[in-house]
C-alpha cells in the first residue's frame, strides 16, 4: 500500500478505537474481544503508515533538508524549505533559525506560523498518533526491531506552509543565510498564495550580503494582492554579486503607499527553492567593455561549476542589429596553477572592428545534456572631434559668462550607490571617454572613516583634473549614525528629517565639508527623488541656515535641493538654494512637452529663479522598443539643450530599466547614443534650424569653432544640400562617415539619408549655415493677376564680422518672367539687404505653391556657392478650390469642383475642365456669394480610359484680370 493510498483512507473512513467502537455499537462483547478487533484496525493502519514513511518521495522529503542537483557540483547543493518536520523540528510552528522583523510597524500581533494545508486532515492524523502511541508498546512485543516510538503519521502525510495573518501591520521574515559561490548561477522558485487582501501587498526576495551581512543584492518576485490561488513565483538565471558571499530568502508584507493595512487576510508561502546550476561567464580584457578604435579585443569564456575535460565554446560577433558579423569555435582548456585546476576557459580575439555597440554571445554543449549559452557587450568609440569651449554663436558674438552653460555640455551622471569597488583613475578615466561632463556623487561618510574621506578628496581631485564638473550629494548618512538623527527608520531618512537639527548634522558633516570644499562648489541636499522640502514651512530660512552652516567650513558654496516638476520654483529673491533639481516618478515628458515646459519655466522666471536641473533618465525599457528609446532620449536631450539648462542627469545609469549600462557596468544599447549626443551637442548652442527642400526636421546647433546639424524625419527622404568641404555623418552610435557628394540642378550638395533615427552632421560650414538661416522671402503670396508686376522681395544677413561680396541668382518657374533675376551684392560685417525682384505671372503659371531656388555665390578662395529653397504661394486670397473625381458604375469619370469664397464680395468665373488627352474640355459659369461655397460637377464617358491622368481647370475672372490654373490628378 503507497502513502497516498493511506491518506485517501484516512479522509474517507472515520478512526476506530476499541472505547469508540463499543460506544457505538453498545456491545457487551469481553474486553477482549474488542482489543482484539481495535487492535487489528490499528495494525493495518501503523502498517500503511509505514508503507507512507517507507514511499521514496515521501522518505527524501523527511531525512533530507537539502538534494541534489544533476548540474550542480558535488559540494554545492540546492537548498528548500518546505516547512515539514525537517524545518520545524522542535515542534514550535516556527521554521528553524528563521527570524521576523520587530518593530512598530512590524507588531507580534500580526500571527506568523506553520500550518497544514488541510486542516481535516491534520486533525484525524493527529488523533491516530496519540492512539498509536498508545498501542505501540505491543506491537513492539510482536516486532522486536521497532524502534521505541512510533513513526509520525502527521509528519510523513501533512503537507504544511507557513502562514501570515494579517491584523493591522507589515510583516517580514527571513531565512537564515546559506553560501553562495560566484561559480554558479541560481534558479529561486516559491510558492505564495494571498486570501482577502485589499490594501496589503505581498513578495518574496532572493537577498545577497556580503561578509559583514549587509544587503548587496535584492531581487523581488512580483507584488501579489487581493484573493489568488497558489501560484509558483520565480527568479531564473541570477548571477551573484562580486560581493556576496551569503544568501537568504525573505518575506515581506506591506500597507499601502497611504499607510492604510489590511486587519483581515492571510498570506503563505510554501516550498521555496534556491537550485545552483553551472554557468558560461564571458568576459573582455577591458573591465567594462570600452575600447577605442584599434584596441584589441579578446574574449574569455569560462565555465564556472562544473568540470570540463575537452570540449568547444563557441563565440558569435554581432552588431546593434543582431545581425552576425564572425563565428569562432575555441577548445576549452584547464590548466593547473599552483597545484589548483583553474576554471576551465576558451578565449578569441575579435576581429578590428569600427565604432559601435556589439554584442558577443557564447555557447557550450556538454555531456550529460548540459547546455548553456550567454553574452556580453563591447563598444567601440573613436573622438568625435569636439574641442574648443562653447560661447561664440553663428553670428560671431560672444557668450556672456555665468549663463550656467558649462563648455562642455549639461548632460552628466548620478550615481547613488558611489565607484561600487572601481578605483578612482579607472572610474575617472571610464566617466571622461563616455562624455560624462558633469557627475553626482555621494560624499556623506562617516566622520571616524578616513580612508572613506580620503578616498572622495581623491575622486573629486581627478574629476576636476580630468575637467568633469561635480556635485556632492548629501543624501543619507552611514546606516550606523542614524541613530544620531533620531530616524525610527531607514526610510524615514530624507533630507528634511536629517538636516533638521544643525547641532547634530554640522559636527558630523565638518570632516567632510573640510575635505571637499575646496574641491567641491555644488553640493545636493537630499537624492535626487527627494522631495520632502516641499510645503516644508519657512523652507528659505532652513536652507539658508543648511548653506550656511555648510560653507562655514571652507569657500563659499551652492546648494541645490530637488523639487517636483508639477510645484512652481521660486523666483531668485525668494529661493535660498541656487538651484532647483526637477524630477517627477511620472513617466518623463517627450522632447515637446520638455521644450514647451522649459520654455514656459523661462517666461515665468525671466531668468530671475534658481539654476534649473532636471533628471534625463530613458524611458522605461520594459514598455518601450530600443529604437524608440534611443530616439526619445536623443530628442530629449536636444530639447535641454535649446534651454539654459545648467545640468541634466541619468539617476543611476546602472539600472536595467531606466539607465544606459547593464548591471555589471557594461554598455547597454542606449551608452553609445547617450554618449554621442553629449559630446557633440555639449557647449553648443541652439540657433533654429533650415528650410530643407523636402522638409526634413532638423535643429542647428553651434559653438566656437563648429556647428551640429542633427536631422530626422518621420518617414526616409533624401535631402540634397551643400553644407561645405567637409562634412561628415555621426549616427547614434558614433560610427562618423563621409556623406557622398553630388550635382544637383547643376551645383555641388550632399546627399543627406533622412528617418526616424537622428543623425548628426559635422563639419559643416557654420557661416554657410548661418547664412542659409538668414534668407527670407519677405512676401510669401503672390496674386493670379495676369501680365501684372509684383514684388518679390528676398532678405539676408551677413553672418560674420568681414565683409562678403557675391551673387544671386533667382531660379523662376518658367510661367514667370522676373526681371534681371542675376544680381551682384556686398554686405558689410553683421548687416542685412534686401534684393527686390519684379515677378509678373504668365497664363499658364498654376495657382499653389511654388518651390524658388535661389542661388548665391560667394567670392572667396575657393569660391563657395549655396542653393536655398523658400516656398512661395500664388492664387486669390480668400477663395480656394477643391477638385475631386471618381468613375462611376456607368463608366462616366465624375469630376466635381468646390470652389470657396471667404472674401466680402461676390466672384464670378468663368471655368474650363481639361480632362486628360482625347476627351473634349467642358465649361462651367460659377458665381460664388461671400462666404459661400458653390459646387459645380463635369461628366466624361470612358471614364476608365481617362483614370489615372491629369486634368488642369482653368477660372477666368469675370470683369477681373485673374486668371487661375489649377492641376490635378484624376482619381485610379
Amino acid at each position: 500500500m503507497t502513502g497516498l493510498a493511506a491518506v485517501g483512507i484516512l479522509r474517507q473512513a472515520p478512526l476506530i478505537t476499541s472505547t469508540s467502537r463499543q460506544h457505538e455499537t453498545g456491545s457487551r462483547a469481553p474486553a477482549r474481544a474488542g482489543r482484539s478487533a481495535s487492535g487489528v484496525a490499528l495494525a493495518w493502519l501503523i502498517l500503511a503508515a509505514l508503507s507512507f514513511v517507507s514511499d521514496g518521495n515521501a522518505a527524501d522529503a523527511v531525512t533530507a533538508k537539502t538534494q541534489h542537483d544533476d548540474n550542480a557540483s558535488a559540494s554545492h547543493r540546492a537548498q528548500e524549505w518546505t516547512f515539514s518536520r525537517v524545518d520545524d523540528v522542535n515542534f514550535d510552528e516556527w521554521p528553524d533559525e528563521w527570524q521576523r522583523k520587530k518593530g512598530i510597524r512590524y507588531p507580534n500581533y500580526v500571527k506568523i506560523k506553520i500550518v497544514s494545508h488541510d486542516a481535516d486532515l491534520e486533525s484525524r492524523v493527529q488523533s491516530l498518533d496519540t492512539a498509536m502511541v498508545k498501542a505501540w508498546p505491543q506491537f513492539r512485543e510482536m516486532f522486536p526491531s521497532l524502534g521505541s516510538l512510533p513513526p509520525s503519521i502527521a509528519d510523513s502525510i501533512l503537507d504544511r506552509f507557513l502562514l501570515v495573518q494579517l491584523n493591522g501591520g507589515n510583516a517580514a521574515v527571513q531565512s537564515p543565510s546559506i553560501p553562495t559561490s560566484q561559480l554558479f548561477q541560481y534558479r529561486f522558485t516559491c510558492r505564495i498564495m494571498t486570501e482577502g487582501l485589499k490594501h496589503d501587498t505581498a513578495h518574496a526576495s532572493l537577498v545577497f550580503l556580503d561578509a559583514k551581512d549587509r544587503e548587496v543584492l535584492v531581487l523581488n518576485t512580483p507584488l501579489t494582492t487581493g484573493t489568488t490561488a497558489w501560484q509558483t513565483l520565480q527568479i531564473d538565471r541570477v548571477r551573484p554579486p562580486q560581493q556576496a558571499t551569503t544568501m537568504c530568502v525573505r518575506l515581506t508584507v506591506v500597507g499601502s503607499e497611504d499607510g492604510t493595512q489590511d486587519i483581515n487576510g492571510r498570506i503563505g508561502i510554501d516550498d521555496i527553492r534556491i537550485e545552483p546550476f553551472p554557468q558560461l561567464q564571458i568576459t573582455t580584457n577591458q573591465r567594462f567593455g570600452i575600447y577605442n578604435v584599434g584596441q584589441p579585443i579578446v574574449a574569455t569564456a569560462k565555465l564556472l561549476g562544473m568540470p570540463v575535460d575537452t570540449s568547444i565554446v563557441e563565440f558569435r560577433l554581432l552588431d546593434h542589429r543582431g545581425t552576425e558579423l564572425s563565428r569562432n569555435r575555441s577548445p576549452v582548456s584547464s590548466e593547473l596553477k599552483d597545484q589548483a585546476r583553474i576554471e576551465p576557459t576558451a578565449t578569441w580575439e575579435l576581429p578590428e572592428l569600427a565604432p559601435g555597440f556589439y554584442r558577443i554571445a557564447s555557447s557550450f554543449s556538454g555531456d550529460r545534456s548540459t547546455s548553456l549559452e550567454t553574452e556580453t557587450t563591447v563598444a567601440v568609440i573613436e573622438s568625435l572631434g569636439r574641442k574648443g569651449k562653447a560661447g561664440e554663436s553663428l553670428s560671431g558674438s560672444a557668450a556672456a559668462d555665468g549663463d550656467g552653460v558649462d563648455d562642455r555640455g549639461p548632460f552628466g551622471w548620478s550615481l547613488p550607490r558611489g565607484s561600487q569597488g572601481i578605483d578612482s583613475r579607472e572610474l575617472v578615466d571610464w566617466l571622461a571617454r563616455l562624455g560624462v561632463a558633469w557627475l553626482k556623487y555621494p560624499v556623506w561618510t562617516s566622520p571616524e572613516d578616513a580612508a572613506g574621506l580620503e578616498r572622495n578628496a581623491t575622486l573629486m581631485s581627478r574629476l576636476q583634473t580630468a575637467g568633469i564638473q561635480t556635485v556632492g550629494v548629501l543624501s543619507t548618512p552611514p546606516a550606523a549614525d542614524l541613530p544620531s538623527y533620531e530616524i525610527a527608520s531607514p526610510g524615514d531618512a530624507v533630507a528634511a528629517n536629517l538636516f533638521r537639527d544643525p547641532a547634530v548634522w554640522k559636527p558630523r558633516l565638518e570632516p567632510i565639508m573640510n575635505q571637499l570644499s575646496l574641491k567641491v562648489r555644488k553640493f545636493q541636499i537630499g537624492a535626487d527623488d527627494d522631495h520632502s522640502f516641499l510645503g516644508r514651512p519657512r523652507l528659505q530660512e532652513l536652507i539658508s541656515v543648511i548653506r550656511s552652516g555648510l560653507q562655514g567650513f571652507g569657500q563659499a558654496i551652492q546648494v541645490t535641493i530637488s523639487w517636483p516638476w508639477t510645484e512652481p520654483t521660486l523666483l531668485s529673491n525668494e529661493a535660498t538654494w541656487q538651484a532647483a533639481n526637477r524630477t517627477s516618478s511620472n513617466t518623463p515628458m517627450t522632447a515637446d512637452e520638455l521644450d514647451a515646459f522649459l520654455d514656459g519655466e523661462a517666461k515665468e522666471a525671466s531668468g530671475r529663479g534658481p539654476q534649473t536641473w532636471l533628471c534625463l533618465d530613458p524611458i522605461d525599457a520594459d514598455r518601450y522598443d530600443r529604437n524608440t528609446r534611443i530616439s526619445d532620449m536623443v530628442m530629449r536631450m536636444a530639447a535641454v539643450q535649446k534651454h539654459p539648462i545648467e545640468l541634466a542627469t541619468i539617476r543611476d545609469p546602472f539600472d536595467a530599466r531606466h539607465g544606459l549600462l547593464r548591471e555589471d557596468g557594461r554598455p547597454s544599447d542606449l551608452l553609445l547614443p547617450w554618449r554621442t549626443t553629449s559630446l557633440l551637442l555639449g557647449g553648443t548652442r541652439y540657433v533654429g534650424a533650415l528650410q530643407m527642400q523636402n522638409d526634413s526636421n532638423n535643429q542647428v546647433f553651434a559653438g566656437a569653432d563648429r556647428a551640429v546639424l542633427m536631422v530626422w524625419s518621420p518617414t526616409p527622404r533624401v535631402e540634397e544640400i551643400y553644407l561645405g568641404e567637409d562634412v561628415r555623418q555621426v549616427d547614434v552610435w558614433g560610427r562618423v562617415t563621409p556623406v557622398p557628394m553630388i550635382q544637383h540642378a547643376g551645383h555641388p550638395a550632399q546627399q543627406i539619408v533622412t528617418g526616424p533615427m537622428p543623425i548628426f552632421l559635422i563639419g559643416v560650414d557654420a557661416t554657410l549655415l548661418a547664412f542659409r538661416m538668414s534668407v527670407a522671402i519677405a512676401e510669401t503670396e503672390l496674386d493670379s493677376y495676369l501680365g501684372q508686376v509684383q514684388p518679390l522681395n528676398v532678405v539676408y544677413t551677413n553672418p560674420t564680422r568681414d565683409a562678403m561680396v557675391g551673387e544671386m541668382r533667382i531660379q523662376h518657374p518658367e510661367s514667370w518672367q522676373v526681371d534681371a533675376p542675376t544680381r551682384g551684392w556686398e554686405l558689410l560685417g553683421g548687416t542685412s539687404a534686401t534684393q527686390t525682384f519684379d515677378v509678373v505671372l504668365g497664363n499658364t503659371a498654376l495657382i499653389g505653391e511654388y518651390e524658388i531656388a535661389l542661388n548665391f555665390q560667394f567670392q572667396t578662395t575657393p569660391a563657395k556657392e549655396i542653393t536655398v529653397y523658400r516656398k512661395v504661394n500664388v492664387g486669390v486670397r480668400g477663395l480656394s478650390v477643391k477638385l475631386t473625381s471618381r468613375v462611376t458604375e456607368s463608366d462616366e469619370l465624375q469630376v466635381t469642383m468646390e470652389m470657396t469664397n471667404a472674401t466680402s464680395r461676390s466672384l464670378s468665373y468663368d471655368c474650363m475642365l481639361f480632362p486628360p488627352p482625347g476627351r473634349q474640355y467642358q465649361r462651367r459659369y460659377v458665381r460664388a456669394a461671400p462666404n459661400e461655397t458653390t459646387t459645380r460637377d463635369f461628366f466624361f464617358s470612358g471614364g476608365r480610359e481617362l483614370a489615372g491622368g491629369r486634368m488642369l481647370l482653368r477660372a477666368i475672372e469675370q470683369d477681373g484680370r485673374r486668371v487661375l490654373n489649377y492641376e490635378a490628378e484624376v482619381a485610379p
